[in-house]
């Protein structure tokens, strides 16, 4: 079996899983959630070189106590304290913020090992937890997680086969040296085509005006989790996050993208939408 066959079979099965999750309970949903965490979070650890037991253990308690209470405040509308929300929404944005410094100082890195710990947890914890907080009085929440997969979906593949098709200026040859602007810019104005034309084409649950914010959003975030990413790969010396999904890598390589667009998601939706 060629790669592109590999590839495109582990990608379909991957995509189906996914929406399959999302939809098919509130139960289902948080499941998902967790065994993404937990994947990301042993994949997060690796590429900082923690591997041993003591920092995977603390992640993965750190993951299950965190998805239990978000878990607990969407399923079963748990009261949490006034301001908690919007603090946790705000600390993954923030975070987002100190990882995009990361991006573009070439210099900076976290080398003390309890601060790479935190930096593994916020980085792979916060984004599965933020949509827990948000939706928990919203019925459709499928439609807001749905659509943000198809915004990233739709800019990882337009920027792929842009820059494939018409890539010759390296975006950032240091960091991930295969990006280029061309596949960016092409990559940015199909998500804003389809976040004005084709979601609304399906649903009017969104105005196209917040659809663009999400689009904008997507375009922005997503290209700086996709180097971030990189960033840590290089320094780790290795192509890919892991193994699982042949073709793809691991799940943090199929994630990247949304690590640093939904904590910004999230907050956006919550002030602006719901």
């Amino acid at each position: 079996m060629n790669n592109f066959v590999k590839r495109s079979l582990s990608g379909a099965l991957y995509v189906a899983l996914l929406i399959g999750g999302i939809w098919y309970s509130s139960k289902g949903f948080v499941s998902l959630l967790f065994l993404l965490q937990i994947m990301c979070i042993i994949e997060a650890l690796t590429l900082l070189n923690l591997n041993r037991i003591l920092p995977r253990a603390l992640g993965f308690l750190l993951a299950l106590g965190s998805i239990f209470i978000a878990s607990r405040h969407f399923l079963e509308k748990w009261e949490l304290p006034p301001g908690v929300t919007p603090a946790i929404l705000f600390l993954g944005a923030a975070h987002v913020g100190i990882m995009t410094f990361l991006v573009f100082v070439p210099t900076a890195r976290l080398e003390i090992v309890p601060v790479k710990w935190a930096h593994a947890a916020l980085y792979t914890l916060l984004p599965f937890v933020a949509p827990l907080f948000i939706f928990t009085d919203v019925d459709n929440f499928q439609f807001y997680v749905t659509t943000t997969f198809v915004l990233i979906w739709s800019m990882d593949t337009f920027a792929y086969i842009f820059g494939r098709w018409l890539g010759r200026t390296p975006l950032a040859p240091q960091i991930s040296p295969n990006k280029t602007v061309e596949g960016l810019l092409g990559g940015a104005a199909t998500t804003l085509l389809i976040a004005m034309v084709g979601i609304p084409y399906f649903t009017d649950e969104l105005g196209r005006a917040a659809l663009l914010g999400m689009a904008a959003i997507t375009i922005v975030f997503g290209t700086l989790g996709d180097l971030y990413e990189s960033k840590l790969k290089r320094r780790a010396e290795v192509k890919d996050s892991g193994n699982l999904i042949p073709g793809h890598g691991g799940v943090l390589d199929r994630l990247d993208s949304f690590l640093f667009i939904m904590p910004v998601t999230a907050l956006y939706l919550y002030l602006l939408i719901l």
